[in-house]
């Protein structure tokens, strides 16, 4: 149903006729204007089956059982996402929905990586290490997608990456404002095309695995990968409400692209890009949120 009412619009946004638009999908004009408005008013999520949504989204956890994670993992550091849940079980079950054990662990992966990156940074971590974990986080995406990137891939204006080689061929990928504010304020190297170069040599850093796995040693965290980032921007998109359709176009995973499929939707795209990039940035990344609302 969804697919069909991308198609429905695209073909709108082409410049088709309203009436032989809905006469090809067996729809009233009346429908096809309701459709067509929807997603005028709201982008993409407006054609998903949950775009009616509540102010707060019905994915999203709750800002005092956050918090409450955060403040026993603090006082009992050596908990993991199973205790706590037992414990949350135990105060809070018929008060509160319980998160799952992946929910609790995800909370924990988010505010132990962000505290923990402010204070080594203050230490002297890496800064090209670091700013290409942040990166990962505020995009979801892959490693070599970001340590690859070239500075002429970036087109600030319209949020978004264009990647010229991928499995699939050129992909365009939105990514959010905070995103494009930490990239573009990173340094150049003379002679180098990317974002993210080598301490010396011409090819990109190659050492952010050692970084993030020097973090996790500091912040008591296991099992945190490259691809766990990714995930963590996924998950965090889907407790903000966004759909399977829209996750998946701002991960890149259509074969050919949901952004190359409909090019017409990259504004809704980026438009929750920049909400989930802005909610990780808030929970995550506070160093550069604090850098975007100084220049603001």
């Amino acid at each position: 149903m969804v697919d069909e009412r991308l198609k429905f619009v695209a073909r709108i946004l082409d410049g088709e006729a309203m009436s032989d638009v809905c006469r090809s999908f067996g729809i009233s004009r009346k429908t096809g204007y309701k459709i067509f408005n929807r997603y005028k008013e709201s982008g993409l999520e407006a054609l998903t089956d949950r775009s009616r949504r509540p102010v707060r989204y019905a994915n999203q956890l709750p800002d005092q059982i956050e918090s409450l994670i955060v403040r026993l993992k603090q006082e009992k550091p050596h908990w993991g996402a199973r205790k706590i849940r037992e414990l949350l079980v135990r105060r809070l079950d018929g008060d509160f929905r319980i998160p799952a054990k992946s929910t609790i662990h995800a909370v924990l992966h988010r505010h132990g990586l962000g505290a923990t990156m402010e204070q080594m940074e203050e230490e002297g971590e890496h800064p090209t290490g670091l700013a290409a974990i942040r990166t990962m986080l505020l995009t979801g995406f892959r490693k070599m997608e970001v340590l690859g990137m070239h500075r002429g891939w970036i087109h600030a204006h319209d949020h978004s990456i264009c990647f010229p080689d991928t499995k699939a061929g050129q992909q365009v990928r939105v990514i959010g404002q905070t995103a494009i504010d930490l990239l573009v304020g990173r340094p150049a190297r003379d002679n180098s095309p990317f974002v993210f170069p080598a301490d010396w040599g011409d090819g990109h850093f190659i050492g952010v695995v050692r970084v993030l796995d020097r973090i996790c040693a500091r912040a008591r965290l296991e099992g945190v990968t490259p691809h766990v980032l990714r995930h963590t921007f996924a998950s965090l998109a889907a407790e903000l409400g966004f759909s399977e359709l829209t996750i998946a176009g701002l991960l890149g995973h259509a074969s050919r692209g949901v952004t190359q499929r409909y090019v017409h939707f990259d504004k809704a795209l980026a438009s929750a890009a920049d909400r989930v990039a802005a909610e990780i940035a808030r929970l995550v990344v506070p160093t550069v949120s604090t850098q975007r609302n100084a220049a603001e």
